[in-house]
């Protein structure tokens, strides 16, 4: 792997803010290209020599206090007392502000740290560990840093279109793991509670079939009661991988019942194992599901920072919706907002943007992971999270499997929903699936050129 020169490490970075602030008073273009050419705005390069020895983690690491928030910054040549300073109608950065953003949004520590059993890069060895940021939304807070210069040199306006009239966006997505066996893990629930009018209820709809239909219509209630849309990740693969499911269902399970809630569900793609690193694989996931869909994720959050970006590139998915630690809630790549993926192999970002993954169910209640035993334990954890997006704008995407909305088992992690989108109304989100927060991010005259 080659390694990539400053000026791709700043293409990335100019192109990634620029779908996230749009000016007023300039050309989207116009400015891209004041900013590439550097007259006004001096990005110094300080991290060539750290991406050319293929570190995973910078070597120096300070801190400046940035609207109240503790920012790691990397890359200087002499620590920093300031971002930034302004001489003669220029502003010189006292960092490599666009290595930064590149380090984050490229995934390029996930090269090069330690990964667990299945190859999957987890928070303990992560840059977000070592500074203790995994709850701020370090990208964020450089854009704006990076925003601030250019109004103050250009004597323009940027408008951050994550945070329009101060609302931030919240999604609501569901993974599709389990259909035919919910029936059996809601019995067995029941069963240890003694519970017989439950199990009773519970073997009508397994001799009846209802039990599928209902699963799916538990989402839909919910969903249409909380005004939201929801997307639900498929998973049109069965069988196992190292001892782990991919689906317990096909597609012929649930063809009826997506013909008639089609209408209200985003429908996407929940690639099985394999197809992270495989384009072969990955094409006949696409081709299994059986319908037009624009993004996915992966199941078991599985992404290869080599080989992920480079095959999406090459199949018609438009989004990706991965990139979330699956051990830990917080920002693995340091933002909220929707970003174009880099492709190691071309030293180019591709045109599929990634919707970050910020909370799973999983991670907070499992017991391998944070093992929350209640909602509002969960809730507290994840209030911080919640509150730097509705500061800085992008997307609180957060992520429930199917099979927890069925019949009253799972009732702690049903109410962390609940608190989660009332906290989001509370605070004037509006709510988007996931395609329609990629048609806002890719609705530029830039991006569609």
């Amino acid at each position: 792997m080659k390694s990539p020169t400053f000026a791709h490490r700043l293409h990335y970075f100019i192109d990634n803010f620029l779908l996230v602030y749009k000016p007023t008073g300039m050309d989207i273009a116009q400015l891209r290209h004041l900013l590439l050419e550097g007259a006004k705005i001096k990005v110094p390069d300080t991290a060539q020599s750290f991406f050319e020895s293929k570190q995973c983690i910078p070597t120096q690491i300070a801190y400046i206090t940035y609207h109240h928030e503790r920012i790691p910054i990397f890359f200087y040549e002499a620590i920093p007392t300031s971002l930034y300073h302004v001489a003669e109608d220029k502003c010189i950065f006292d960092f490599d502000i666009a290595s930064s953003v590149f380090y984050y949004l490229s995934s390029w520590q996930e090269l090069f740290a330690p990964k667990d059993h299945l190859q999957r890069f987890t928070y303990p060895h992560s840059i977000q560990a070592i500074t203790g940021t995994v709850q701020v939304p370090v990208v964020n807070y450089y854009f704006l840093i990076f925003k601030e210069a250019i109004e103050n040199v250009y004597s323009i306006t940027l408008q951050n279109i994550y945070l329009s009239n101060g609302k931030f966006i919240t999604s609501v997505t569901h993974d599709v793991d389990i259909v035919k066996k919910t029936w059996k893990i809601y019995l067995l629930q029941h069963l240890k509670k003694y519970n017989t009018v439950a199990c009773v209820s519970i073997l009508t709809d397994y001799i009846s079939g209802k039990y599928i239909t209902n699963n799916f219509n538990s989402i839909l209630i919910n969903s249409k009661t909380s005004g939201y849309k929801p997307t639900l990740f498929f998973l049109p693969v069965r069988g196992a991988y190292k001892g782990y499911r991919n689906a317990d269902y096909d597609m012929s399970d649930v063809a009826k019942i997506l013909e008639k809630i089609g209408k209200d569900i985003e429908i996407a793609l929940h690639p099985g194992f394999e197809a992270s690193e495989n384009e072969a694989i990955m094409k006949e996931n696409i081709a299994n599901i059986h319908r037009r869909v624009s993004g996915c994720r992966y199941h078991f959050l599985m992404y290869n920072a080599l080989s992920t970006p480079h095959i999406l590139q090459h199949t018609s998915i438009k989004y990706d919706s991965t990139l979330g630690f699956n051990d830990m809630p917080g920002f693995r790549n340091g933002t909220s907002y929707p970003y174009l993926l880099f492709d190691f192999q071309t030293l180019t970002h591709t045109k599929v943007i990634e919707i970050p993954l910020i909370v799973m169910d999983a991670t907070l209640f499992y017991a391998h992971y944070l093992a929350y035993k209640d909602a509002q334990s969960a809730f507290e954890y994840i209030l911080p999270i919640a509150e730097q997006i509705k500061k800085t704008g992008g997307v609180l995407n957060v992520n429930f499997h199917n099979h927890l909305f069925y019949n009253g088992v799972f009732t702690q992690w049903q109410k962390l929903l609940q608190m989660i989108i009332h906290y989001a109304k509370c605070n004037h989100s509006s709510f988007s699936c996931l395609e329609d927060v990629y048609l806002t991010a890719a609705n530029t005259s830039y991006f569609e050129a």
